[in-house]
C-alpha cells in the first residue's frame, strides 16, 4: 500500500500552519527523516508518520498555527485535529476614553488639594498651628516680662539686704544687680542656642495619623 505524500505546502494546509513551519519543524527534528520522501526542497512529507512524529514530539503551544487553532492530542495512536478558537482580544481604548481617563485623574488630583487645603485652613483658624517664628517672639516677650519683675524685686531685695546687714542701698543694688545680670547673660545664651535649633517648620502629629489612617469607603 502506498503513503500518502504531500508537499510541504500541501501539508502546512492540512496541519492548519504556515509552510515555513513545516520547514522548522523539519529543521528541528519534529518531523523526523523518516517522514520525509526524497531530500531537499521537493522533499514531500508523508502524512501518517510526519503526523505521528508531530503528535509526539510538539507541545501543544507549538502546535498552534497562525489562524488561532491548534492540532488535538494523539488518541490511541491516531492523530484528530481540532479546533481551538482563540479568544477574542479585548478592544483597544479610543481617544475619547484616554481622554475621559485624563480628565477624570486630574479632577480627583484636584479635589484632593482642595480637601488637604481646606484641612490646613481649618486647622489654621482653630489655632493648632503656628509659625514657629511667632512662638519664638512670644518666648521672647515672656522671658523679657519675667526679667522685668526680676529686676524690680531686686530692689526690694536690696533695701531688705541693705537693712539686715548694715549695708548702704547702693552698695547692696550694685551687688545684687550684677549677679542677677550675670545669671540673665548666662540664661539668655542658652535659651537663644535652644531656639535657633528649633526647625522652621515642626510636622503635626496629628495630620501625620490622619494620613495613615485608613481611608472610609465611599
Amino acid at each position: 500500500m502506498t503513503e500518502r505524500t504531500m508537499s510541504k505546502g500541501e501539508y502546512a494546509a492540512h496541519r492548519g500552519v504556515s509552510p515555513g513551519r513545516i520547514s522548522q519543524y523539519i529543521a528541528d527534528g519534529q518531523i523526523g527523516p523518516s517522514a520525509l520522501e526524497g531530500e531537499g526542497r521537493r522533499a514531500r512529507i508523508i502524512v501518517e508518520i510526519a503526523d505521528r512524529h508531530l503528535g509526539q514530539r510538539l507541545d501543544q503551544s507549538q502546535a498552534l498555527g497562525a489562524n488561532g487553532k491548534a492540532a488535538a492530542a494523539v488518541i490511541d495512536g491516531n492523530t484528530e485535529r481540532a479546533e481551538l478558537e482563540a479568544p477574542p482580544l479585548a478592544p483597544a481604548p479610543s481617544a475619547a476614553d484616554n481622554h475621559l481617563r485624563i480628565v477624570a485623574e486630574e479632577k480627583a488630583k484636584q479635589a484632593k488639594m482642595q480637601t488637604e487645603r481646606m484641612a490646613r485652613e481649618e486647622a489654621a483658624q482653630t489655632g493648632r498651628y503656628m509659625l514657629t517664628a511667632d512662638a519664638r517672639a512670644q518666648m521672647t516677650r515672656a522671658a523679657s516680662e519675667a526679667f522685668t519683675v526680676m529686676e524690680a524685686a531686686i530692689r526690694d531685695m536690696a533695701m531688705a539686704l541693705a537693712a539686715e546687714h548694715g549695708l548702704s542701698k547702693s552698695e547692696a543694688m550694685t551687688l545684687l544687680t550684677r549677679c542677677w545680670r550675670d545669671s540673665r547673660k548666662r540664661a539668655s545664651a542658652g535659651f537663644k542656642a535652644e531656639a535657633e535649633a528649633q526647625p522652621a517648620h515642626v510636622e503635626d502629629a496629628a495630620d501625620d495619623d490622619a494620613a495613615h489612617a485608613p481611608e472610609l469607603a465611599a
